[in-house]
């Protein structure tokens, strides 16, 4: 198997505001959102999303050629018979579009520690304990509106495992909380901060997407605004 590559980040400057100046007592952690991926309108929104010319970096998992990854996990689903529902009547997840925000105040933009780099660097060992047997295709962005930045890392994850020949699962309604116990796990060994229950996640901002936007990524369509967290 092809495990990660990847191009270097692009430099940014970095702020002149320091996240010293964020009270030690507002707790939070890396946010964690994960959508299945199952009609053609919104698998070519991930596609534009993550092919688009504002990446800051791109990593490519268990893939051949980067540049063609959206036809390449195609091909690896027709070759196992993923590319129809297991049963009639059922939806066909092709693939999970996993996101990992970091806390703005965390991201260098903002004066933190998690640069670009460290940001792939992050989410290449995400996959390599999660996910190390799917193809993946990686775009790291540096997602802004009027109350900040911060960085965020896109995924597209082929539901076919290539060990197994088996698809990968979605995780349904107890994955939610699973990978929120494997975010933590990761934000201890990375010495970021951590969630308390009943706390906003940042103090920067919040960033959950509001009703509309909410509604608009049910729908599978593009929300410039949400970047189809």
């Amino acid at each position: 198997l092809k495990r990660f590559t990847r191009t270097p980040a692009k430099s940014l400057p970095l702020s002149k505001n320091s996240n010293s100046a964020i009270s030690s007592a507002v707790i939070k952690m890396t946010v964690v959102k994960q959508k299945g991926v199952s009609s053609e309108r919104y698998a070519k929104n991930v596609r534009k999303y993550i092919n688009g010319k504002y990446a800051l970096a791109r990593g490519g998992w268990n893939l051949a050629n980067r540049k063609c990854w959206f036809s390449e996990m195609a091909m690896t689903r027709k070759m196992f018979h993923h590319d129809r529902p297991a049963r009639a009547g059922a939806k066909n997840i092709t693939m999970l579009h996993q996101i990992l925000a970091f806390l703005p105040e965390e991201c260098s933009c903002n004066g933190g520690k998690m640069t670009p780099d460290a940001c792939m660097a992050y989410a290449e060992q995400w996959l390599a304990k999660h996910y190390p047997h799917q193809q993946v295709i990686v775009a790291l962005h540096e997602e802004s509106d009027k109350a900040g930045k911060r960085y965020a890392v896109h995924m597209a994850i082929n539901r076919t495992d290539l060990l197994t020949g088996k698809r990968c699962e979605t995780g349904g309604r107890r994955g939610k909380y699973e990978r929120a116990a494997w975010v933590r796990e990761m934000d201890k060994a990375w010495n970021l901060a951590q969630l308390e229950k009943g706390k906003k996640n940042s103090k920067i901002r919040d960033r959950q997407p509001r009703d509309t936007e909410k509604k608009i990524v049910d729908r599978g369509e593009y929300s410039y605004k949400n970047n189809l967290r």
